[in-house]
């Protein structure tokens, strides 16, 4: 008998196939619901079932990506909302949803990745789209003080350089940064581990993420930062930077430019009171269907 496995990388096959959308992973996993059903053990629960099957359909679209089908996330419309994408190849990612990094990424032009946990594949393969014309890229990682911890860190990083090297073989070095902590099993309040976790860290306890001061998670970061960038990177933002700071100055300290400006601002003003005083007309049936810019074709202005 075919193996589960074996059947829902079939029925995946057959799904991309039809060219839909899909949107999430999970929505794959309602299109092949049904012919699945055989392959749910007696006794496993619904929702044992999805999760296992759910797990394998990711895994399936991730091997099609690493193996050369990069596209493959873009035509299901499967994205991330949660990477913000800023100019330089820096990735600042953290296990918690803390806000340490909002300020940093700002001043050093990183783009930021917040989880709550494992990171879904096709979210790294979103950032090596992102990243693939670079030749370095450098990851910072910040996570539990445990096991579970190291093991999301270093994952993270050997998937993204997966990922660059499926869009560009060879040519992107991921260079990975983990933020680490001094003495933390001494500095901070700890947990116990599991027997299990225990037999693959050097300690019998570990440190969540949530105890360590601020203070302390922002000096850590910037210790890691110092260690890791190259900077020479930054000549570029901060060349811009600072014409733009003697640009401001040199527009606020000149009177020409302060009558110009209040010249504008009139001369605007005057144009929106004219286009408040035409007359308009409203028409429902001008909504034809759900799309953007439906809603203003409901008005329509006279010209001036």
């Amino acid at each position: 008998m075919t193996s589960r496995a074996a059947a829902v990388r079939r029925y995946v096959d057959e799904f991309l196939a039809t060219g839909v959308e899909a949107n999430t992973i999970r929505t794959i996993w309602y299109q092949i619901k049904h012919q699945m059903q055989p392959w749910q053990k007696p006794g496993q629960t619904e929702a044992d079932f999805s999760e296992a099957v759910t797990e394998t359909i990711g895994a399936h679209l991730w091997s099609l990506f690493i193996e050369g089908d990069v596209d493959i996330y873009e035509r299901l419309d499967i994205t991330s909302k949660a990477f913000e994408q800023r100019d330089l190849p820096i990735i600042l990612f953290c296990e918690k949803r803390l806000p340490d990094f909002n300020f940093i990424a700002d001043e050093i032009e990183g783009s930021v990745y917040l989880s709550s946990g494992q990171i879904p594949n096709f979210e790294i393969a979103q950032m090596a789209r992102a990243l693939q014309s670079e030749p370095d890229v450098y990851l910072v990682t910040m996570t539990d003080y445990d096991p579970a911890g190291q093991e999301i860190s270093y994952s993270f990083a050997k998937k993204l350089q997966m990922a660059l090297d499926a869009f560009n073989r060879g040519g992107t070095v991921v260079h990975h940064g983990p933020v680490t902590f001094d003495e933390p099993l001494e500095r901070y309040n700890t947990y116990e581990l599991s027997a299990r976790q225990q037999k693959k860290w050097e300690s019998s306890h570990g440190v969540e993420l949530d105890t360590i001061p601020k203070a302390d998670r922002i000096e850590a970061i910037r210790t890691t930062l110092e260690k890791l960038l190259p900077l020479e990177m930054f000549k570029g933002v901060s060349l811009d930077r600072a014409r733009a700071e003697e640009y401001t100055a040199w527009l606020d300290s000149s009177e020409e430019y302060s009558h110009l400006k209040q010249a504008v601002k009139t001369f605007k003003d005057g144009a929106w009171a004219k286009v408040l005083e035409l007359d308009y007309t409203f028409d429902t049936e001008r909504f034809e269907v759900y799309r953007n810019h439906e809603v203003v074709k409901m008005t329509e202005i006279a010209s001036l």
